[in-house]
């Protein structure tokens, strides 16, 4: 079995290639260095994960855990300060809704229901007439890591 968080990550970026609008996607990759001829992008950042507190402390270190991976999906769009927030969130909707409703997502996670969208995070650059905004949209997947089925080469 390969290991759930990078099948889940993988699923990720690809949800993210199928989102109407999105020009460019790319994984832990800066997303500026090709210019603004490549925007709206998306960029999948890996994230943080967590074993679950929940799990009971009196078992063997080989047993399930449940894990939480907190990807980020960082969002970046140029345009004029007019239309910026109104493309940024239209992106944002389209960008949600494909992460919580993808079936083959939803088949990598705890029960089919581990998938929450935790939120945004919004610096922001302006450069001149054009903004350049970039969002970060944190989600938290929820899955059962086994040790026993990872590979140690």
């Amino acid at each position: 079995m390969a290991d759930p968080r990078e099948a889940i990550l993988q699923r990720l970026l690809a949800i993210a290639g199928e989102v109407e609008g999105i020009n460019r996607t790319a994984r832990n990759v800066p997303v500026i260095e090709e210019g603004a001829a490549q925007l709206p992008a998306l960029v999948l950042l890996d994230g943080d994960e967590e074993a679950s507190d929940a799990d009971p402390t009196n078992r063997p270190s080989w047993s399930k855990r449940r894990v939480e991976m907190m990807p980020d999906l960082l969002l970046a769009v140029g345009a004029t300060p007019a239309t910026v927030g109104a493309d940024l969130n239209t992106l944002r909707a389209r960008i949600i809704a494909a992460v919580v409703t993808d079936a083959a997502l939803q088949a990598l996670v705890l029960d089919r229901t581990g998938i929450r969208y935790d939120g945004m995070i919004a610096p922001r650059d302006e450069l001149g007439r054009m903004v350049l905004s970039q969002r970060a949209l944190r989600f938290t997947l929820t899955y059962v890591l086994d040790p026993n089925t990872l590979s140690l080469s």
